[in-house]
């Protein structure tokens, strides 16, 4: 088998079209060219405020890629708690790792949301979840002026996770008044969840969260039907909650967010179209 080769001008690495060579394959599987996309920059592959790889949705932050990790190594820990596989677990960090990079609502959502757990335990400043807070409302906002993006999977996701982070951290009212209403209408205008066509995994841990606050408030479930629709696992209210406790354990330390007035959803009519909306922080917040 023959090689294939790249040739990357390292005296001009940011040139835009330096690296669009074609590498071929002797391979009974693979007999076309395959384009390579942009290489990294070498220079920026230290510490320094750009993305090497140009892979982020939105402007880089050194910081990210600690949060992220941090997240991700999190979640596995997890497995028998919320029922599901170490496979099926790892299938969904996949899934939703590569679905973040597609919408900035759901990037800094999700790293909002990852963010509850250091600024409990005194590993990350609130400051920095803070600033997460206010650039997942803004971007949430785009979104929604978009009809393509407005109901998507990733900003139904996206919407969630608010929602999530402010039960256990921060603005409960608003979670369970504004954001998983907000989250239902949009997926009532996609014709309901089944219709989404999320992955199992996804919908399992959609499930559990849904349960989880609902016990907490006392109310009912969502998704209270979506086991037995579709072959789920169930949490009972003492499950549900041990989740987040087993996970979180030093969630009561995290110091919330004091004045800032919570992101805000209302139910709009613009260009003839009704999409549930997500108002920017308040001058308060960062």
């Amino acid at each position: 088998m023959s090689a294939g080769f790249v040739f990357v001008n390292f005296n001009n690495p940011g040139e835009a079209d330096q690296d669009k060579r074609l590498a071929y394959y002797d391979s009974d599987c693979l007999t076309v060219p395959i384009p390579y996309g942009r290489l990294p920059d070498p220079s920026y592959l230290d510490n320094g405020p750009k993305d090497p790889f140009d892979t982020y949705p939105v402007p880089y932050q050194t910081w990210f890629g600690w949060l992220q990790d941090f997240w991700y190594s999190i979640l596995p820990k997890s497995n028998r708690l919320v029922k599901t596989t170490p496979e099926r677990m790892n299938a969904y960090i996949t899934w939703s790792r590569r679905i973040e990079l597609t919408e900035p609502a759901l990037f800094y959502t999700s790293l909002f949301l990852a963010s509850g757990i250091p600024v409990a335990n005194g590993s990350l400043g609130v400051d920095k979840a803070l600033w997460l807070r206010g650039r997942a409302v803004r971007a949430v906002n785009e979104a929604l002026s978009d009809p393509e993006r407005a109901t998507s999977n990733a900003l139904i996701s996206a919407v969630g996770k608010i929602a999530l982070h402010e039960h256990i951290y921060g603005d409960r009212q608003a979670a369970h008044l504004i954001h998983l209403p907000a989250q239902q209408r949009m997926i009532a205008m996609r014709g309901g969840i089944e219709k989404l066509g999320l992955p199992n995994i996804t919908l399992q841990l959609m499930t559990w969260y849904d349960a989880f606050m609902a016990a907490e408030m006392g109310t009912t479930a969502y998704f209270a039907h979506l086991p037995k629709k579709l072959g789920l696992s169930s949490f009972s209210n003492e499950e549900a909650v041990k989740v987040t406790n087993v996970s979180s354990p030093q969630r009561y330390r995290h110091p919330g967010y004091g004045t800032a007035q919570s992101p805000e959803m209302s139910e709009v009519r613009a260009a003839g179209s009704r999409h549930p909306r997500v108002h920017s922080l308040s001058s308060t917040g960062p």
